[in-house]
Formats: C-alpha cells, sequence, structure tokens
C-alpha cells in the first residue's frame, strides 16, 4: 500500500480495512474501484452507494497536493457503470492559485479518461465551491 494511504486507512472500519485491503494494496492501484469491486466492498462491508462513497473519501483526499493551502480535499465520482473514480484538489506552487484542479474537476476527469459517459454521483468531503458547481 502506498504511503499516502496508511493514516486514513488505518482511521475506516476495520470491515471495510480488510475488504478493501487487497484493492488498495495492489501496487498498480488506479485510484478507481470497478462496479465488481464497489459491489463486493458493498455485499461484505454493508454499506450503501452513498456509504461507501464517503467512508473513502479520505483515501481520496490522500492523493490531494496542497502545497500552498494545505486543505486535502477528496471526491468519489459514481459512473453509471458503477465504477468509482478517486479525484482530489492540486496546488501548483508558483502559479495563481486559479491555476488549482478542484477535487471534482479531477474525479469526473479522471472517469472521463477511463471512457465514463455519465455520472450518477459525486461526493466531497467539503462543500463545494461556486466554480465547482458551475463545472
Amino acid at each position: 500500500m502506498h504511503l499516502r494511504f496508511h493514516s486514513a486507512f488505518g482511521k475506516l472500519p476495520a470491515t471495510l480495512q480488510s475488504t478493501l485491503r487487497p484493492y488498495i494494496a495492489a501496487p498498480d492501484f488506479p485510484a478507481m474501484l470497478t462496479a465488481e469491486q464497489t459491489a463486493a466492498i458493498r455485499q461484505y462491508s454493508g454499506l450503501d452507494d452513498d456509504a461507501l462513497a464517503c467512508a473513502l473519501l479520505p483515501l481520496a483526499a490522500a492523493y490531494s497536493l496542497a502545497p500552498i493551502s494545505h486543505f486535502n480535499v477528496g471526491a468519489i465520482a459514481q459512473g453509471q457503470s458503477g465504477n468509482l473514480y478517486f479525484g482530489a484538489n492540486m496546488e501548483f506552487s508558483g502559479v495563481p492559485m486559479q491555476q488549482t484542479v478542484h477535487a471534482e474537476q479531477s474525479a469526473v476527469i479522471h472517469a472521463w479518461l477511463r471512457g465514463e459517459t455519465a455520472l450518477v454521483a459525486i461526493t466531497v468531503n467539503y462543500r463545494p465551491c461556486g466554480h465547482c458547481r458551475q463545472f
């Protein structure tokens, strides 16, 4: 498991940890869970779609790169396919803050790049800003 996940992973309920570990610990974990993986995680953890997306937010936020604000935002985009796509905010030192990639944008683009044609939900660990609401 990548070091960035250790703190967030350790705070998850034990049943969710044991169910997620095989996926998250894979060296090539693609920051997404397929519909089949999501169904298996829901079955073993007892969480519904919304609860699972909320539970995964700390792991998505672990991808955040926030050297300016130190405000780590995570997002989970649920595709119509049932896949879950992780997203996080990214800030770039030396450029204006409007060049920031917001977590919602990251999750939506992640889904699109993997061929997802429609989203049914986006879950975020903080309230969306005006920019993200318009996006």
